[in-house]
């Protein structure tokens, strides 16, 4: 049951929402999950995750449910070497950042081999020789690292994160050890620098993504997250976040939802930041990051204390991270979040409609007194009808409604409702 204010967020819904309003709460918890690290959403809101020291890719739907995972250890056209970022694209096709192998790899969205891309992947050499493509059916092998020393060929060096330009379905690679982004065009195989960080060896560049708009969003080893904005054919920092050095973060991957907002998952803070296309700092979420409280809490005012984490083996809370690292935000802009124990999670905003329908199962869960209970089941039942009529303009009617549930509550506190059941369905 996920309880929260309900007046206040059913104000929310259909009040006061605005661009910038963000709101969060857990809508659903899978844990034991066999992966821990990059994640995607696909067009159809499945998700898909990697666990890059089996390695596995795996598939779920929309709500979590593990449908199957791929993979194996090695170089070969369906094996994999330490993978770590995922990305699908318009088509549903899924490409896999191969990290330990030095190329990218595209599957189906049923896990099926169609396409690698890296130096030397098709020759075989063990040498520094080309850019290759190497197809189903071909002998593919690893790449050879791009970066050797000074020089700086076509390929790929370890590459962290890929994300796909939502203009062109072409692909945009954080090519993490080479700290550059590049774009491969997975029609013409031609790839293109696009962000070269080389002068400044370390940090790292780890995650990337491109707005709808042409604009790249990186994450940098440790704590840094900016824009780059396209101007007079190169990129130039809009704005750079640092996080404070007195929590050093280790910032993996980002991701953006409908409106260009940032969601950053900081692995050593326990804690996903939220930041607005523009570099204002949002909210940040997770365990005890407003107040230091052991319990789900959003942070509107920043800094935000770190989150609390849970132990592994030890029963952990929705909304509570151990290490969060991959995260993706799907079409209906609800944000998933894998962590190091292997737990996939998901946040948003529920519906008005269901947050009645949490308050009606906790009044069925906390067996009243048969009268209190009938009495509170039918208030409830009249604020769902005064919400599914909304062409009627029956927002306000709602509310109403849902304050009178409120306000009887309130009168049988420590009466017929004990008062720690009254704070389950109201506080």
């Amino acid at each position: 049951m996920n309880l929260t204010k309900p007046l206040a967020a059913i104000t929310f819904f259909l009040l006061c929402a605005t661009a910038n309003a963000l709101e969060v709460e857990p809508l659903w918890l899978n844990q034991g999950v066999p992966c821990n690290w990059g994640l995607a959403a696909a067009p159809d809101n499945s998700l898909y995750c990697v666990e890059p020291f089996t390695p596995a890719i795996a598939k779920f739907d929309s709500e979590g449910n593990l449908l199957f995972t791929w993979g194996t250890p090695g170089s070969g056209p369906i094996e994999m070497y330490g993978p770590r970022g995922i990305a699908v694209d318009s088509n549903g096709k899924v490409y896999v950042a191969d990290s330990g192998a030095n190329r990218i790899v595209r599957f189906s969205a049923s896990g099926a081999f169609e396409r690698l891309w890296g130096n030397d992947v098709l020759s075989g050499t063990g040498e520094l020789s080309a850019f290759e493509v190497c197809s189903a059916g071909q002998t593919c092998y690893p790449g050879v690292p791009a970066l050797q020393g000074a020089i700086q060929a076509e390929g790929f060096t370890y590459p962290h994160d890929i994300a796909i330009d939502p203009r062109d379905d072409s692909v945009i690679v954080a090519d993490s050890v080479a700290n550059r982004v590049v774009r491969l065009d997975p029609l013409t195989n031609e790839l293109t620098e696009l962000y070269d960080r080389w002068d400044e060896y370390f940090p790292q560049v780890l995650g990337a993504e491109v707005d709808q708009n042409g604009s790249l969003y990186v994450t940098v080893l440790p704590n840094e997250v900016a824009k780059l904005d396209w101007i007079d054919g190169a990129y130039v920092q809009a704005w750079k976040h640092v996080f404070p050095e007195q929590y050093p973060p280790t910032t993996h991957y980002l991701a953006l939802d409908s409106q260009n907002n940032v969601y950053v998952s900081n692995e050593s803070e326990n804690k996903i930041n939220v930041f607005s296309t523009d570099g204002e700092f949002l909210i940040a979420w997770g365990w005890g990051v407003a107040t230091g409280a052991d319990q789900f809490e959003v942070c509107t005012e920043w800094p935000c204390s770190p989150g609390i984490s849970y132990e592994p083996g030890n029963p952990a809370n929705p909304g509570q991270f151990a290490g969060p690292i991959g995260i993706t935000v799907d079409s209906l802009d609800r944000v998933t979040v894998t962590d190091n124990f292997g737990r996939l999670q998901q946040f948003g905003n529920l519906s008005p409609e269901d947050h009645i329908v949490d308050l009606v199962a906790g009044v069925i869960a906390l067996n009243l007194e048969q009268g209190i209970s009938n009495s509170l089941d039918a208030k409830l039942g009249s604020v769902l009808d005064a919400l599914q009529d909304l062409n009627g303009n029956n927002d306000a009617s709602a509310i109403n409604k849902l304050t009178a549930f409120i306000n009887e509550v309130e009168a049988q506190r420590d009466k017929l409702i004990p008062s720690a059941d009254a704070d389950a369905l109201i506080a």
